[in-house]
């Protein structure tokens, strides 16, 4: 008789963990964009070392994005594609800036962003 009552038991406790597994299965959310994927921020660069300036051509190859913002380091910005900008050739001392780009995905209010800094010898 007690055997009886032990097989009660672990049947009743099986049971709810089956139906709360499954409860939990069909709570979960759905993704309701399936198909967007979060912009990925990046980019290259060249460097032209010319008299006075140094002139710096970035090449965006980030992802998923429609739209850009660039910090240049010294103060300057840019929303271009792929911007050229030109830095002052250091005289005395090497001189180093911070780039960023940030990677927008403005349908899905989504964004990324990246950064490396440029050193510039005299």
């Amino acid at each position: 008789m007690h055997k009886a009552n032990i097989s009660k038991e672990l049947r009743f406790a099986v049971g709810l963990v089956v139906i709360f597994t499954l409860s939990c299965e069909k709570d979960k959310p759905v993704n309701p964009y399936p198909n967007v994927f979060s912009p990925i921020a990046s980019f290259d660069y060249t460097m032209n070392v010319l008299e006075n300036v140094v002139r710096v051509s970035f090449i965006n190859t980030s992802q998923n994005a429609d739209a850009y913002l660039w910090n240049f380091g010294d103060g300057t910005t840019s929303t271009l594609v792929n911007p050229v900008k030109d830095y002052p050739r250091p005289v005395a001392k090497p001189k180093s800036y911070n780039v960023v780009l940030t990677a927008f995905d403005t349908v899905n209010d989504t964004y990324n962003r990246t950064s490396t800094t440029l050193l510039f010898e005299p």
